[in-house]
């Protein structure tokens, strides 16, 4: 009889419909609180995108119709050399990194199709599609480096907000400004609940009381390392409110815009408006949309 594979972390949240496969070919669907494991493939579809949380704090959130492998995970308080090794193959990824990282510098690897990701201390996301690879970091701690390597060359980004694009031919660009717009895109497709970021607002209610789920999750795990604290602010009650009055004002902003396009038609006016407080302009604040 073959040893159960090691639970390496747990699913703090899911939307959709999102699979985990091992290597004998067996899927089972995931849900919230569920456990994953060293060799999964995890597998995300139409409309669907899953965070986990693994044992030593690394997040990893995946976007839709993406799929992802968990090649290798050893870690313990003790261990000398722990690594965690991932192979994205298809889509929006994003990772924050862990303890990992912190104890061994050199134990954190990401493959693609097309390039390998050495992280030192980082929050690096990755666009694969069949026409190139788009690899960038949103964050960095200081004195850190991200390096990606592939048969073209090799990159290295010492600063947030970089990205480069890795072509078929596996030819790399040099770090360059990443886009607001393409930023705001990566924190929408993956976001992360742990870090309390909301991710896209849709007026879908199951989608959202997921959110609020997820959340309260996160807070459960928040108060077993905090004794002592007998009544803590209800923010699972707050993270709702937030949820619902965040959506609340896009419908209401959208109305009103609404309204101006059809007044600025009668009155003759231009549509066109400079960036400024209220526009839609600028990304807003804490990444939220």
């Amino acid at each position: 009889m073959s040893a159960s594979p090691e639970n390496v972390g747990e699913v703090v949240y899911l939307r959709g419909v999102v699979k985990a496969q091992q290597p004998d070919k067996q899927k089972r669907s995931l849900e919230l609180g569920r456990p994953v494991f060293v060799h999964d493939q995890i597998f995300t579809y139409s409309d669907s995108n899953v965070e986990i949380k693994f044992k030593d704090e690394t997040l990893f959130s995946q976007g839709e119709d993406a799929n992802s492998a968990f090649d290798d995970f050893i870690f313990s308080q003790a261990q000398d050399l722990p690594n965690l090794m991932f192979k994205l193959n298809k889509d929006v990824f994003r990772m924050v990194t862990g303890k990992i990282v912190k104890q061994n510098l050199d134990g954190f690897k990401l493959s693609t199709p097309l390039a390998t990701i050495g992280i030192r201390g980082t929050q690096p996301f990755a666009e694969i599609t069949s026409r190139q690879e788009v690899i960038g970091v949103l964050d960095i701690a200081a004195n850190h480096t991200m390096e990606v390597t592939s048969v073209g060359g090799k990159v290295v980004m010492d600063k947030p907000n970089l990205v480069s694009t890795v072509s078929p031919s596996g030819q790399v660009t040099p770090p360059a400004l990443l886009p607001a717009a393409m930023r705001q895109k990566v924190l929408n497709a993956v976001p992360m609940t742990s870090l309390g970021e909301l991710g896209a607002i849709g007026l879908n209610l199951k989608q959202r009381l997921s959110k609020i789920r997820a959340f309260n999750r996160q807070l459960a795990h928040i108060k077993q390392a905090l004794p002592g604290i007998s009544q803590p602010p209800n923010i699972g009650l707050l993270h709702q409110i937030s949820v619902f009055s965040n959506a609340r004002g896009h419908e209401e902003t959208e109305a009103q815009s609404g309204r101006s396009s059809r007044e600025g038609g009668r009155d003759g006016g231009s549509s066109q408006h400079t960036s400024g407080p209220g526009s839609s302009g600028g990304e807003s604040p804490g990444g939220e949309v």
